[in-house]
């Protein structure tokens, strides 16, 4: 069980539908410029499905890790890209279990990219925990 807290919660229940790029529903303020908390104990990026996705058409959607130095600045992505087609998008799918980099900027957040054609549901949860369930 992974015990969360919103300081470290990029996505609840995140429901994105529309082909396009969606930034998480909250950008992580690490509160230190070039934070690097990817050091030491090690901390893991998870992005999972809560919700099945549905489609009408053939719709894929990827999940990247990026940092920037500034909350509204130019983000770099980290990590991530991997696509995934709609029939993988099940509950509790791992669209995303990555250690979180040991060198990254201040600001973190994930970035969902649904291509293809546009989702009818779903929903994603994601956050860094130290923990990772991976089943």
């Amino acid at each position: 069980m992974t015990i969360l807290d919103a300081t470290t919660e990029f996505s609840d229940a995140q429901a994105e539908t529309t082909q396009a790029a969606h930034d998480s529903d909250n950008v992580l303020n690490m509160n230190i410029a070039d934070a690097n908390l990817g050091a030491g104990t090690s901390k893991w990026v998870v992005a999972e499905v809560s919700t099945l996705f549905e489609s009408g058409g053939a719709a894929t959607l990827a999940c990247e890790l990026q940092d920037s130095a500034t909350v509204g600045g130019t983000y770099t992505t980290l990590a991530g890209g991997q696509v995934h087609v709609l029939a993988t998008l099940v509950k509790g799918f791992k669209l995303l279990v990555i250690p979180l980099p040991a060198e990254h900027l201040q600001f973190v957040k994930l970035v969902y990219t649904i291509a293809s054609a546009d989702m009818t549901a779903g929903a994603i949860n994601a956050y860094i925990t130290t923990i990772p369930q991976t089943a």
